[in-house]
């Protein structure tokens, strides 16, 4: 399963890609500190953390689910 990943760029933005809904977001660095779970983070940041939690981001992505038969004459076309 792939999970939602933190990463910065060369400018030190640091962003979030949220496996589950496939895109990036620019992200505070006192975000940061409530993903990270440090003391020092801001009260807001971590309420907003569990919100945004309670909603589906930070998780791992559910891999997709492909259902398909294969018969003898689907095998034979090839």
């Amino acid at each position: 399963m792939r999970e939602s990943v933190i990463f910065s760029s060369e400018n030190d933005n640091i962003y979030l890609y949220d496996a589950q809904h496939m895109f990036s977001v620019l992200m505070h660095p006192d975000m940061e500190k409530a993903h990270t779970k440090l003391p020092d983070a801001d009260p807001y940041y971590l309420k907003k953390y569990q919100y945004l939690t309670d909603h589906g981001f930070w998780g791992k992505a559910d891999p997709p689910d492909f259902e398909t038969e294969v018969d003898e004459i689907t095998v034979g076309e090839f």
